[in-house]
């Protein structure tokens, strides 16, 4: 199931690594969120950004796992399957 989402949003990056751009950089986080919630009528909570960013270290590191396995010496999982569970994963990135 795809469906195209009409949201765009251009985030400026510093360049340089000090305190200025760290505090330029927040901010524009800051809007990117702002935008984020506006557009898509929702709430960005820290609580629900812990959950979203342990879920996702939760799936990496369970891809990461599958991934591995594949250098045993029995392979259990086959390179198409790899495929499909990567495509997988990147859609689960839109249910969060």
């Amino acid at each position: 199931m795809s469906r195209r989402v009409n949201f765009f949003h251009y985030v400026r990056v510093p360049h340089l690594k000090d305190e200025d751009s760290l505090q330029w950089f927040t901010e524009e986080i800051e809007l990117l969120v702002d935008a984020v919630q506006n557009h898509f009528k929702v709430i960005i909570d820290d609580q629900k950004l812990e959950s979203a960013i342990v879920l996702q270290d939760r799936i990496a590191k369970k891809m990461r796992e599958i991934y591995m396995s594949r250098w045993d010496k029995e392979i259990r999982v086959a390179g198409s399957e790899i495929m499909s569970l990567s495509v997988a994963e990147g859609s689960l990135s839109l249910l969060i």
